[in-house]
């Protein structure tokens, strides 16, 4: 499997040393051999709790075969 494509990035703020973050993903299209994901990035203040949306994006994977051609 690999990346081919990774669209719409959305840099909201940047994460700061020592906080947690979270990834989380959600299935947006599914092909023959591809995937397409929706993710999303949040920090978490370790102290504060405060939660701050990271960055979000669209990645596309497709599976290939030995010969680098699309796998179903």
């Amino acid at each position: 499997i690999v990346t081919v494509n990774m669209d719409d990035i959305n840099f909201k703020t940047p994460g700061k040393n020592g906080d947690i973050v979270q990834v989380y993903a959600c299935i947006e299209r599914k092909g023959k051999s591809s995937l397409t994901i929706r993710t999303v990035c949040v920090s978490i203040n370790d102290k504060s709790r405060d939660r701050k949306e990271i960055i979000n994006c669209k990645v596309t994977f497709v599976c290939l075969d030995s010969e680098g051609k699309p796998f179903p």
